[in-house]
């Protein structure tokens, strides 16, 4: 998300800056003064970059610390669901993907094949979570 917002960022704000420095400041309004325009662009490049790195600071944090934090939950239910899906092929033709899913806390999960079999309801089920950017790592069955 980081990278996309500090693209869009970099070009609207450099097309933005160009053009009110050509509008309003620059003395020869004939041509474009590229050595300004070179200027601004590389202004908001550096903008850019530190807004992204600054979006992201917690998930670097977590890569450089390599930690996470272990929360033991309850399966309350499983739900298994189809989801047409057509393929680009030849004749588009249509196929299907299986989707399951536990239901922790009120919240849908999305799980592998093999994690939903092996589980049934009220099984306790391990969350490892990044512990900055709680970003969800991994789900297993406790043991």
């Amino acid at each position: 998300m980081g990278i996309s917002i500090s693209i869009m960022a970099f070009m609207f704000v450099t097309l933005i800056g160009v053009t009110v420095y050509e509008m309003l400041f620059d003395v020869d309004r004939t041509a474009l003064n590229s050595k300004m325009d070179i200027l601004i662009a590389v202004g908001v490049l550096l903008f850019a970059v530190l807004l992204q790195f600054l979006i992201n600071y917690k998930y670097y944090s977590d890569l450089r610390n390599n930690e996470k934090v272990l929360q033991t939950k309850i399966l309350a239910d499983k739900s298994k669901s189809i989801d047409p899906v057509s393929l680009k092929g030849a004749n588009f033709t249509k196929g299907y993907i299986n989707r399951f899913e536990f239901i922790v806390d009120n919240i849908k999960f999305r799980v592998d094949e093999e994690l939903y079999k092996s589980c049934k309801e009220g099984d306790k089920l391990i969350f490892s979570y990044a512990p900055k950017s709680k970003y969800l790592l991994n789900i297993e069955k406790s043991k």
